[in-house]
């Protein structure tokens, strides 16, 4: 998860990747999986403002030149809305293929001016990630078909030379995304439990 090199275990392939997200959306991890790979996330990020006129999160309208493209990787908004009715809107980069899940922030110093990497699945995964060839410590949130957050967890960069060598973080039951964001960030975005995460493209039930 984040610029860190990651591998999904389990139901990714193998990075793990950050991307905590809601709305039935399936997510790949950054900084490594056992299934895909895993990001790094940039600290510090401001909110990118919405998209359009109706309050839908999103990437397009926030003119945030610091914002780094990463290729192979898409962008898609997302709206985090806590139980007191407070809500932060961000911009992340998208791990949405086996690819981008595989290498998530692998190699990555920073999160590239983005507030987060999401891994999308097609449907409800349970592998873990591990922060192989990961710079940066990162803190990785998996997000539920219906947007809650079922489990968090803080993860070190391994200096491992063996993927197999480095411990995995496992979620605590099936998600659908996987956000991952620099370590001690969620809290800021407003990813703690009793909060619900959308995405731009699809709103949780």
């Amino acid at each position: 998860m984040a610029v860190t090199a990651r591998r999904l275990v389990g139901s990714r392939g193998w990075g793990l990747a950050g991307v905590l997200a809601t709305v039935a959306v399936a997510s790949a991890a950054a900084c490594g999986s056992a299934d895909d790979g895993a990001p790094a996330a940039v600290q510090g990020a401001a909110p990118a403002a919405t998209s359009d006129g109706t309050g839908t999160p999103g990437c397009a309208v926030s003119g945030d030149e610091a914002r780094r493209p990463l290729e192979g990787f898409g962008e898609v908004g997302f709206r985090v809305a806590g139980e007191d009715g407070s809500t932060f809107d961000g911009c992340a980069l998208l791990a949405d293929d086996p690819g981008a899940r595989a290498q998530g922030l692998m190699g990555q110093r920073d999160l590239r001016g983005f507030d987060a990497m999401v891994f999308r699945h097609d449907g409800p995964s349970s592998g873990g990630f591990y922060m192989f060839q990961t710079t940066l410590p990162l803190s990785i949130a998996y997000v539920a078909p219906d947007g809650t957050l079922v489990s968090s967890a803080d993860m070190d960069p391994c200096p491992a030379a063996e993927a197999s060598d480095c411990p995995t973080s496992k979620p605590a039951g099936p998600y659908l995304h996987a956000i991952e964001v620099p370590q001690g960030d969620l809290a800021r975005l407003g990813i703690v439990p009793g909060a619900v995460v959308t995405f731009e493209d699809r709103r949780a039930p």
